[in-house]
């Protein structure tokens, strides 16, 4: 994480998907997954086809 709080990785794909939920109405499991996720290809060693591969290419994005 690169916050000065250290706040666990887990927060910030939460947060994300709780705005998306609560906050804009949003009831699509695909989307909710896809903010779940979103950084993981950015923040691990995880590739777009690992990831198309285990959720799918709606999900994956």
């Amino acid at each position: 994480r690169k916050d000065p709080d250290q706040t666990p990785y887990i927060n910030h794909p939460i947060g994300v998907a709780h705005i998306l939920s609560n906050e804009a109405g949003v009831n699509d499991f695909d989307i909710l997954a896809a903010a779940l996720l979103h950084d993981t290809i950015e923040d691990t060693q995880t590739t777009f086809d690992e990831l198309q591969q285990e959720f799918g290419p709606r999900i994956a994005g």
